[in-house]
């Protein structure tokens, strides 16, 4: 059995080819590539301790020679005006340092004009380490994408800052998200003997070069269109259809079977559709209705009103009965709806699968409400797409279920992230991040970034969660299930910890 766990400067990472004992409780469960007990400036944080060290010990000294001054120091120490005083200065100290630190330094030399880094002499034959990993990263640093470009470009620089792997070199490249200029680039980094990289972003750059891919060319790209996934490129982007398949195999193992699908009509809405139809089928299920919706808010109204139909006329037989059973023994009133709704009326819908997000969600959500379709009797369910605050004050969405990846490892490197680039961290900056951190343990471990090391059946965990790469270059993740209350995305059911198989 061969194990492997290194510490590195601000990461603690484990690793395994089969079985982690060092870092894991189970023999199934994947290595952490990010430990949770980060350090990031230990340059600054040492020197601080210094300094504090050498007053306290000042100090200590002058209170053994003059113990009046012991109770002075105790009455200003229970001052809350100095201590607010001292917090304020503490943090501005450490925003400081922070400004100063060798990541803002290395910031300004990470990011070079194309000229400049072929004048640099890393990258002549000559002086070229042969121990050095160099990866090419093709995202778009100009044009109409440049701010997301240039935030997952903040979270690689912030991994490789993190790893303090100084035999890790990345080439930025700009793609400006234009096919054409992605080509180029690839082929340049490629004269330049570039056999990894991270990125492109979006599918149409990612189509410009596939086929220039050969078996010893790795690409981990940014989408998650893994039908450009192949040996060889792997489509990290978080898979719509893995996660409409967890929240499908949720709903039916909760007993749900009657299921409506709202959709809109394009090749995402048809994509998902199909992954509706593939989980349902392995459950003996069909969609029960299906509606596809434009971009607009007449044809999803009028979606919502189609998929709702029997609604009304369900809640008001419901109605009925429920004032005959209280007629009928009016000492006894019926106060449980839903117990009629199983043993006497049959729902049009138990579940409908809104595929859609922001303000689209919220007006079909709102709509369907509107058409008698109660939140309280029918679960409204998706995907990750449904993450957004912008849609938590919908009333519609109250109870709403969705699948989505799991968060556990974020908050020290969310915040980090947010004090060096005063920004939150999107979620396809932490897949980029979990990529980088992936090639970094992968070469401490092996020397090199082999397939074969890459595709470990128990996985790797990382900032989205449990991940594993697959031979046909997609990538598996698993996923948990949130619910919506108290205008919260609530944790309802945990990622499995492990790969079943």
């Amino acid at each position: 059995m061969f194990k492997f766990k290194y510490i590195t400067k601000g990461l603690k990472v484990c690793l395994t080819l089969s079985v982690i004992t060092s870092c894991t409780v189970n023999d199934k469960e994947a290595f952490n590539i990010i430990n949770e007990a980060k350090k990031i400036f230990l340059n600054i944080t040492n020197d601080e301790k210094e300094s504090k060290d050498k007053k306290v010990h000042k100090k200590e000294k002058a209170v053994k020679k003059n113990p009046e001054s012991k109770k002075t120091i105790n009455e200003k120490n229970n001052s809350s005006e100095d201590e607010r005083t001292v917090n304020f200065k503490n943090e501005n100290k450490y925003k400081e340092e922070i400004q100063k630190s060798k990541l803002i330094e290395r910031k300004k030399k990470f990011i070079k004009k194309e000229k400049e880094e072929k004048k640099d002499s890393v990258f002549s034959s000559l002086n070229r380490n042969k121990s050095q990993l160099r990866i090419g990263v093709l995202l778009p640093l100009t044009g109409e994408h440049k701010e997301i470009g240039n935030l997952i470009l903040n979270s690689l620089e912030l991994a490789l800052f993190q790893t303090d792997n100084k035999n890790i070199k990345l080439l930025v490249r700009d793609t400006k998200a234009d096919a054409k200029t992605t080509k180029e680039a690839f082929k340049e980094l490629l004269g330049n003997n570039i056999k990894l990289f991270i990125g492109p972003l979006y599918s149409k750059s990612l189509v410009s070069i596939e086929n220039y891919v050969d078996k010893n060319i790795k690409i981990f790209a940014l989408t998650n269109n893994t039908n450009l996934a192949k040996t060889g490129i792997w489509t990290f982007g978080v898979d719509p259809k893995q996660q409409t398949k967890t929240i499908i195999n949720f709903i039916t193992s909760e007993g749900k079977k009657n299921i409506g699908v709202l959709l809109p009509e394009n090749s995402y809405g048809y994509l998902l559709y199909d992954a509706i139809e593939k989980a349902l089928k392995k459950n003996n299920l069909t969609p029960l209705r299906v509606e596809f919706f434009k971009d607009d808010i007449e044809s999803q109204r009028l979606a919502a009103k189609k998929i709702s139909r029997g609604f009304a006329e369900y809640e008001e037989a419901l109605k009925k009965v429920e004032e005959n059973l209280q007629n009928e023994n009016a000492e006894e009133p019926l106060t449980d709806a839903s117990s009629i709704n199983k043993s006497i009326l049959k729902k049009p819908l138990d579940s409908i699968f809104i595929g859609a997000s922001g303000q689209t969600l919220t007006i079909l959500s709102s709509q369907l409400q509107y058409s008698n379709v109660d939140p309280r009797k029918v679960s409204y369910i998706g995907t990750s797409a449904w993450e957004d605050t912008s849609i938590l004050q919908e009333p519609a969405l109250k109870g709403g279920l969705f699948a989505t990846t799991s968060e556990f490892l974020q908050d020290n490197v969310k915040k980090t992230y947010s004090i060096v680039y005063g920004s939150d961290i999107p979620k396809v900056a932490m897949v980029a991040y979990d990529i980088l951190s992936l090639l970094n343990a992968i070469l401490q471990e092996n020397g090199e970034i082999e397939s074969k090391y890459l595709l470990n059946e128990n996985g790797y965990l990382g900032l989205r969660g449990l991940f594993r790469l697959k031979f046909d270059g997609t990538v598996e993740r698993t996923f948990q299930i949130k619910k919506i209350r108290k205008a919260k995305f609530l944790i309802h059911q945990e990622a499995p910890k492990f790969f079943e198989n």
